[in-house]
């Protein structure tokens, strides 16, 4: 039986970090591209963390980061080799990803998910299971579905969280090219500590 251990990302580890996000985006995984100084912050901030798979040795089996921006906490890059897929890795990444966010003293953490199909689930499906609100597709029509986000940060009880979304777009979405090209099909999705 194999077992699974979650542990930051050593400054040692950022080619294989950088390769690993690389692959990922090479096999059309909705993955943000990372460059090297991006990589080398959240190594040192300790917002990078990888999996190894202890089974006859030890492989680096996956890697999830912490992007902290303006006091919001979002589960950004999630990438898990094929290799790999389908052994609880992702899961047991998102889990040490919620007690670090925790652990910096945040009380929520937002990830973007795509409607991608993966393992017969939609990522949205999946993060679901992990206990992620699904606040729905993030654009409508080339504009922020601002009505229907409002409606079910309302239905958990936090509407004033919105603004944090409003960051969220000002900070990355309009530099993205899905957003520019009125492609985007991504969910907002929020945690709850």
């Amino acid at each position: 039986m194999a077992d699974i251990e979650i542990v930051p990302v050593t400054l040692y580890d950022m080619d294989w970090a950088d390769m690993a996000i690389s692959e990922s985006l090479k096999r059309g995984n909705p993955v943000l591209a990372r460059s090297k100084e991006e990589i080398k912050r959240l190594i040192e901030r300790g917002n990078l963390l990888k999996a190894l798979y202890h089974d006859a040795g030890s492989s680096n089996a996956g890697l999830i980061t912490l992007e902290e921006c303006d006091g919001i906490a979002e589960l950004r890059t999630l990438c898990v080799p094929e290799e790999y897929a389908h052994r609880g890795i992702g899961q047991r990444l998102i889990e040490s990803l919620v007690t670090l966010a925790c652990n910096n003293g945040y009380e929520k953490l937002y990830l973007f998910a795509s409607e991608r199909e993966r393992g017969g689930k939609t990522l949205v499906e999946f993060y679901a299971g992990l206990g992620f609100h699904d606040l729905g597709k993030f654009l409508k029509e080339g504009k922020v579905n601002e009505k229907e986000i409002i409606s079910n940060l309302s239905a958990i009880g936090h509407p004033e969280w919105y603004p944090d979304l409003q960051t969220k777009l000002l900070n990355y979405c309009y530099g993205c090219q899905k957003y520019q090209k009125n492609l985007c099909d991504e969910h907002a999705m929020v945690k709850i500590f």
